[in-house]
């Protein structure tokens, strides 16, 4: 392995990738990518892979949207195979926030997103086994879908090698180096490596890296579950057998997975966990009876499916639920952590933003000042205009709702 770069990357999901390549894209030449385990070992592999851009805020929805685009033009912008697949995402909200989903569907069309409001009828023209009132309201996002969080991030990874990047795995970042207010390198489990910049994309592993320099970062290491059902008979089958669905009213999402099954999740289930490694929690068969049974709720045909597999996986959650995407601590790191969960989709684009704050001073990709770590101290966080859980769904899950 080199012994200097000049830029370092901490972490190899699909935000580490990303920053690898972007950078050697805009020309840089001499980029080295650092990952303890693997490519897509942890939270990238792990996620629910949902591509969509239906925020309660406009910021993430901006870097939603940038991300899109890259999914949408994988193989031009970045070639191999992310297995994006269009299927369409309906948002559904209880009843008391029907006018908030008009605000936040203003807002979004606004930002540029392709979205419109859908009544009961369009919305069992789009799904026939869905079951809505008379007096339903949903959000449509007609380019939205999902895809393969692991081929995605290989062909990041992949795509930052073609073009010079150094990608070395199993290879630990145990301290940054600094010397004054600079960075000057970074300690490594197969020795130190020099370097003027190094970028923290490692999740909620970044937080006692950065705290050895002076920098708090405000994360919380959680688990998330998801589990993978097969799905109704009369249902269509295939990969876009079916919309993407995100039920805010009943906490619960679903979304096409191979030909016959269909991914399920709870959007608030979270298990605390002490060590960002322990993230593998087990088969939890009550989580997995409260996931088919919201899903249910809305399509009755998965009543009782029995589970084909199921997974744990970690995310790193800040408390106003959005990234820090930020210069911070000594000059030369940057901070692309605290995704919250939702850093799939906008993996990409932060990974361009993050090469442009190095490369040309600033991010054009997309506007990344509201997700500055020192939103925190100012008392300046980013403020969703979130969905609540209807009450007979509420007495059943708890009234959290951590998707905005």
């Amino acid at each position: 392995m080199r012994n200097s770069a000049d830029v370092v990357v901490v972490g190899a999901g699909i935000i580490g990738s990303s920053v690898a390549y972007n950078l050697a894209r805009l020309g840089v030449r001499d980029v080295l990518l650092l990952e303890r385990d693997g490519v897509a070992a942890h939270a990238s592999r792990l996620s629910a892979g949902l591509v969509r851009t239906h925020y309660s805020n406009a910021p993430e929805a901006r870097l939603a949207l940038a991300g899109t685009r890259w999914f949408e033009n994988w193989s031009e912008m970045v070639g191999g195979d992310c297995g994006f697949v269009r299927t369409g995402l309906i948002n559904l909200v209880t009843r008391s926030d029907h006018e908030k989903l008009r605000r936040n569907v203003a807002v979004l069309k606004e930002v540029g997103i392709d979205t419109h409001l859908v009544g009961p009828e369009e919305l069992v023209e789009l799904e026939p086994d869905i079951r809505v009132a008379e007096d339903e309201l949903a959000a449509y996002e007609p380019r939205s879908g999902y895809a393969d969080p692991a081929a995605t991030t290989h062909a990041m990874a992949d795509a930052a090698r073609r073009l010079g990047a150094e990608l070395r795995e199993g290879v630990e970042v145990t301290a940054i180096r600094t010397r004054g207010d600079r960075v000057a390198g970074v300690e490594t489990s197969a020795g130190p490596v020099e370097t003027s910049h190094v970028v923290l994309a490692n999740g909620a592993w970044s937080v006692p890296l950065a705290g050895a320099v002076g920098l708090e970062l405000p994360i919380r290491a959680l688990a998330i579950r998801l589990a993978f059902v097969p799905r109704p008979s009369t249902m269509r089958a295939g990969r876009a057998g079916h919309a993407v669905v995100l039920d805010r009213a009943h906490g619960a999402y679903t979304r096409p997975e191979e030909d016959d099954l269909s991914l399920v999740g709870l959007v608030a289930f979270r298990d605390p966990i002490a060590d960002p490694g322990a993230y593998d929690v087990g088969r939890d068969p009550g989580f997995e009876r409260q996931a088919i049974g919201q899903v249910a709720v809305r399509f009755p045909g998965f009543a009782g499916a029995s589970v084909a597999r199921a997974h744990s996986g970690p995310i790193d959650m800040t408390p106003d639920g959005c990234a820090i995407i930020d210069r911070a601590g000594p000059e030369g790191l940057l901070l692309a952590v605290g995704m919250s969960g939702s850093g799939f989709k906008k993996g990409p684009a932060i990974g361009a933003c993050v090469a442009e704050m190095i490369v040309e001073g600033g991010a054009r990709t997309s506007p990344v000042h509201a997700f500055r770590l020192g939103r925190f101290r100012d008392g300046d966080p980013i403020v969703s205009d979130a969905y609540a859980i209807a009450p007979e769904s509420a007495a059943v899950l708890g009234p959290d709702n951590m998707v905005h």
